[in-house]
């Protein structure tokens, strides 16, 4: 199992056993008296993780025994379980001359092991296995009886296994094709090169030869869905491995790259000249399924649709009805439009969030700048009148629009009002010309040049203070706040144009 975010932050792992084991139960229950067949465990649960579900997939229950249960079902585990009985019983007793010893040391740990198999899957490891066969070889009296001449029927069964050994050999090494797992992950391997390779039609082939290996495996169905979606002009045939996909595979990334092969879907048939493109609705329909099966995962999956939508402006019209309603998707899509749909959604968020409360100042400060650029700036201004707090946070936005106006002297107003005022070091008690000396020994360093600075600007030196500040800002490590003291300097001297455009860098930094 994929133990990666196996357990949530502060849950223990005994307490996600007891979960898994819950929606192990309930698998099992579904799956009747003869269990869902052996290899079936992993496409099937994630149908019933509900307790336990967590972003990793699970390819085992976390015990040997449910995992028997669920895939061989109840009189599996009672014949096991006789079976395991009967033979700790014929390890019995530990008599003198028969290495007692030895043997109850292994019989111990073989004990042990069966213990650790009902809270874990050590029986279901060959490292693990294999040891335990060999201590329980060394608890029995004699191999339990076993002759070792060797029969006829010994004979029959050595060279079945033998022949059964060639044919898994030969199958590993694809000299013939034979139905085993070699072979069905041979296919796979095929098919997800010949995908990568756009070779459709031969991932299709090869997607459902592998099926008849596996067909509960839901990556089989995922790559033949999306081979068909490329290469065939008729929709129906990859809805419908999508749709077992979706039934298989509950989880919304697999929703999301659903929506992708439909997006990049483009070519034509080689019967005629009819072109075929992508499907907007179909993608938007199997993200609609993509976040409301997964709305743990939904934020991250909706910020990779917008991403998307980048490359495929086609469907962003339905990422803006998956958005409406929905505070955080609403955030999410202002950055990815503009005019009417930035309208529309921003009056949404608005409505269902007046005050904002619900974000960060650092979201509500993207907000603002997002209204500044894209929105209607009368309703940003009248929205400020009704909230003057917002303007702590908008200032820079507000005042790129009055910028964009001429009204550079407000805009500066704004800022010498809401940006943080730094900390200045204390005046020294020396003159002008001892700093100056300082200053002009090392100009890169900023500590003297800032004493310099604002021993100008005390004595009324604005100009030769906005060239020292401005060189200082030259520098690629100077702070931000020096280009508010510029920005204060470029102020004074009534050229409020450059004043703004230095307090415009102070707030970006």
């Amino acid at each position: 199992m994929d133990r990666g975010g196996e357990a949530g932050v502060g849950e223990r792992a005994g307490d996600f056993r007891l979960k898994i084991y819950r929606d192990a139960l309930s698998l099992s229950r579904d799956a009747g008296w003869t269990g869902a067949g052996l290899g079936n465990f992993s496409p099937l649960f994630p149908r019933y993780r509900t307790a336990s579900m967590t972003a990793s997939r699970a390819i085992h229950p976390e015990s040997d025994w449910f995992w028997v249960l669920a895939e061989m079902g109840w009189p599996a585990v009672l014949l096991l379980a006789a079976l395991v009985g009967l033979v700790l019983w014929r390890c019995l007793p530990f008599a003198e001359g028969t290495d007692r010893v030895l043997r109850s040391a292994a019989f111990a740990a073989v004990v042990v092991f069966l213990m650790h198999s009902l809270v874990d899957v050590s029986g279901h490891r060959i490292g693990t296995l294999w040891p335990a066969l060999f201590l329980l070889a060394l608890a029995t009296p004699g191999g339990l009886g076993v002759r070792t001449e060797a029969t006829l029927r010994s004979r029959v069964l050595g060279t079945g296994f033998l022949l059964l050994g060639l044919a898994w050999l030969i199958s590993a090494f694809g000299f013939v094709k034979i139905p085993t797992s070699a072979e069905y992950l041979r296919l796979k391997r095929q098919m997800s090169a010949a995908l990568d390779a756009k070779n459709y039609p031969e991932g299709a082939a090869l997607a459902t030869e592998a099926l008849r290996l596996a067909p509960l495996d839901w990556e089989l169905h995922f790559g033949r869905g999306a081979a068909l979606a490329a290469s065939v002009r008729v929709t129906s045939p990859a809805i419908s491995n999508f749709t077992v996909v979706r039934w298989l595979e509950p989880v919304g990334r697999v929703g999301y790259e659903e929506g992708r092969a439909w997006l990049i879907r483009e070519g034509s048939t080689k019967e005629s000249d009819f072109w075929f493109g992508p499907e907007a609705r179909l993608a938007a329909d199997a993200w609609r399924a993509a976040l409301a099966t997964d709305p743990r995962s939904a934020s991250g999956l909706f910020g990779s649709m917008l991403s998307t939508a980048r490359e495929h402006p086609d469907i962003l019209p339905y990422l803006k009805e998956l958005a409406i309603g929905d505070r955080r998707r609403e955030f999410e899509f202002l950055g990815s439009t503009s005019g009417e749909d930035f309208a529309e959604v921003l009056t949404s968020l608005l409505r269902g969030d007046p005050g904002l409360k619900g974000f960060k100042p650092e979201e509500q400060r993207l907000i603002f700048r997002l209204w500044a650029q894209r929105g209607d700036v009368r309703e940003l201004g009248r929205a400020m009148e009704a909230n003057p707090a917002w303007l702590a946070l908008s200032w820079d936005s507000v005042g790129e629009v009055l910028a964009r106006q001429g009204d550079f002297k407000t805009a500066c107003e704004l800022a010498r009002r809401y940006y943080p005022k730094p900390e200045m070091p204390p005046a020294l008690a020396r003159s002008v010309a001892s700093l100056r000396e300082d200053y002009v020994s090392n100009r890169k360093d900023l500590g003297a040049g800032i004493y310099y600075f604002l021993a100008l600007r005390a004595s009324g030196e604005h100009k030769e203070a906005l060239e020292v500040i401005r060189y200082l800002n030259s520098q690629p490590d100077a702070p931000g706040y020096f280009f508010a003291l510029e920005g204060e300097v470029w102020f004074e001297l009534k050229n409020y144009e450059s004043a703004w455009r230095a307090w415009q860098v102070a707030a970006g930094r």
